[in-house]
């Protein structure tokens, strides 16, 4: 084993995983206790205080899961930070055949970013005056 001067040295890992398990409590001081999380690398700091969806969005079976979850239970979404027009791109394009939308609830790192998914509200119609 190497102890200093790389990525796989103990104490690059060392800091490396106590910096991980600070953003996870970060996340927890976010999301309620009975929230999902979909993630598809955080799965290990998150569980068992949250419960985990393997995956990444937009995946099939990942948002037909979510569009009968939110009902019930704070969905978020934690993976790479996206910008607003990703996230734009996402609610007007791949989210509305299953009623979702998602909003960054906060950028965690450089890297990272925390997304609640929820409802989407309809737009409303335009009243038609008599």
């Amino acid at each position: 084993f190497v102890l200093y001067g790389s990525e796989e040295g103990l104490a690059y890992l060392y800091y490396n995983n106590l910096a991980e398990k600070n953003n996870a409590e970060r996340v927890f001081e976010l999301t309620e206790e009975d929230s999902i999380i979909i993630t598809k690398y955080y799965d290990k700091f998150f569980f068992p205080e949250r419960r985990i969806i393997m995956g990444t969005l937009p995946d099939e079976e990942v948002l037909t899961a979510t569009s009968k979850l939110v009902a019930h239970y704070p969905v978020y979404y934690y993976n790479f930070y996206l910008n607003e027009a990703d996230v734009n791109y996402l609610n007007e394009r791949k989210f509305p055949p299953y009623e979702l939308e998602m909003n960054l609830v906060k950028r965690m790192n450089r890297n990272f970013g925390l997304y609640k998914l929820e409802r989407a509200v309809p737009p409303s119609l335009p009243e038609i005056n008599k």
